[in-house]
């Protein structure tokens, strides 16, 4: 998935020479070090709309954000959602949809006929314009060929859902609906009205449809708002499929194929265990291997 993504920057700039494509990377350090450098904290404050900045959240975190709903997804059945004529997902905070490419890719792996269409609904407050020229229109085709249609719409998840029967209208016929890797950029006094929206939610789902939730461990309040989520189950509309607290994704095969213009270019290393405390050169630059997270998987009944 690196080299997809790592390949589609570099065509999307028009950089084509190996020495060029080097000098280009490597020159994105101080980007790449004050984006890590943003999440340290526990209120996420980082501006996606430089270009620079989306180039460097696509090289360091699309790749293993996009295997965290299969994680979720595989152990509960989830490959059931491939034997729908029609798949409509809805995608929540979900910026240039790492979550989708590692959707389609795993409903592909291993090839089953037929395949199903898919209607993808991506929503976002932010404009990732040029981050999704790249995702959908150089890495996607990569790994689906199926008939697919995208539709982007603007929306704060922290806003009022109940209100707006355009959305409705495409979450009432969502068979898969995600949130992820969105919480800690919220302040979480707007936790509460997210809760209502997924309470909301779940009066309006279609049947067996399923509400996924995944977030990173190091943020104290999405531990309790997943909890939250669970306690749903209590309301009688949805039921929990799947709840994890400090699960984690091995990056490891990921890390294997993260291609040679991206390591020679020292934008990012891959972590090893053998570097402790890691060295100033590297800081702020290292992949971890690891993924924790927190998950919950909510089917409607």
């Amino acid at each position: 998935m690196y080299d997809l993504v790592v390949n589609g920057v570099l065509a999307h700039l028009g950089i084509g020479d190996h020495e060029a494509q080097r000098s280009y990377l490597e020159s994105l350090r101080p980007q790449m070090r004050a984006l890590f450098n943003g999440y340290q904290t526990s209120k996420v404050n980082t501006s996606y709309e430089p270009e620079d900045v989306q180039i460097c959240y696509l090289l360091r975190y699309f790749a293993p954000y996009s295997q965290l709903l299969q994680q979720v997804l595989t152990p509960i059945g989830g490959w059931s959602l491939g034997t729908l004529p029609t798949l409509t997902v809805s995608l929540l905070g979900t910026g240039p949809a790492p979550e989708l490419c590692g959707l389609l890719k795993w409903l592909g792996t291993p090839a089953r006929t037929p395949l199903p269409s898919v209607h993808a609904h991506l929503f976002d407050s932010g404009d990732w314009t040029f981050a999704r020229a790249v995702s959908l229109g150089r890495v996607l085709p990569a790994v689906w060929s199926e008939e697919l249609s995208i539709q982007s719409h603007h929306l704060d998840v922290s806003c009022a859902w109940n209100d707006q029967p355009d959305l409705e209208a495409v979450l009432s016929s969502s068979n898969l609906i995600v949130l992820q890797n969105c919480l800690n950029e919220i302040d979480t006094t707007a936790h509460t009205q997210i809760l209502q929206n997924l309470r909301w939610l779940s009066t309006t789902m279609i049947k067996d449809a399923l509400l996924v939730v995944i977030d990173r461990t190091r943020y104290e309040p999405v531990l309790e708002f997943i909890r939250n989520v669970k306690l749903l189950e209590n309301e009688g509309h949805l039921a929990c499929a799947r709840y994890e607290e400090n699960a984690y994704y091995d990056a490891g095969a990921l890390h294997n194929d993260m291609p040679a213009v991206l390591l020679n270019s020292t934008l990012l290393y891959r972590q090893t265990a053998f570097e402790n405390p890691i060295p100033a050169e590297k800081s702020g630059l290292v992949v971890r291997r690891n993924l924790d997270y927190h998950a919950v998987a909510m089917r409607k009944v």
